[in-house]
């Protein structure tokens, strides 16, 4: 006999994983813009950009997803604090009380918004960091702001 619960801790790591993964995506596009616009005024081949960037993603992934998701929904749902991570211990017993723990946190899932797990303005300010460093980027290349442009400057200086 399949349990069903064991679907719906599927379907928490699945959703919880997705909002991760486009989080720290937008992470690592941030610090790629960030060092590509750095490695473009000092007139350094772009493609070493990526690097850090996906260093920066391999770690950001390893501590994102090493988390436990039951704890991180218990976090933001107080009323469901210590009975989800029981029930998800208590996965192969089958008993009435397990049982009835099981559909209990079912139906306080119910009340679970998606949309809690996702910092809007923290994902916002990526956004914006991206389409601003983008646009500086794109500024430099077309004006050819670079070292080499600034280095009479920085001597008189």
């Amino acid at each position: 006999m399949k349990n069903p619960f064991k679907s719906v801790l599927k379907e928490i790591d699945f959703n919880l994983d997705t909002i991760l993964l486009f989080d720290t995506l937008l992470g690592t596009v941030v610090v790629f813009l960030g060092i590509f616009l750095m490695l473009s005024v000092f007139n350094v081949s772009a493609v070493y950009a990526a690097v850090p960037a996906v260093m920066f993603f391999v770690v950001q992934y390893y501590i994102k997803f090493s988390e436990d998701k039951a704890r991180v929904v218990e976090l933001k749902y107080l009323e469901l604090n210590e009975m989800l991570r029981t029930a998800e211990d208590n996965l192969a017993l089958e008993n009435p009380i397990v049982q009835e723990l099981q559909e209990e946190v079912v139906q306080k899932l119910k009340n679970v918004r998606l949309s809690a797990f996702l910092n809007s303005k923290s994902v916002s300010y990526k956004i914006f960091a991206c389409i601003i460093i983008s646009f500086v980027i794109i500024s430099f290349s077309v004006f050819g702001i670079n070292i080499a442009l600034l280095n009479p400057l920085m001597e008189n200086f």
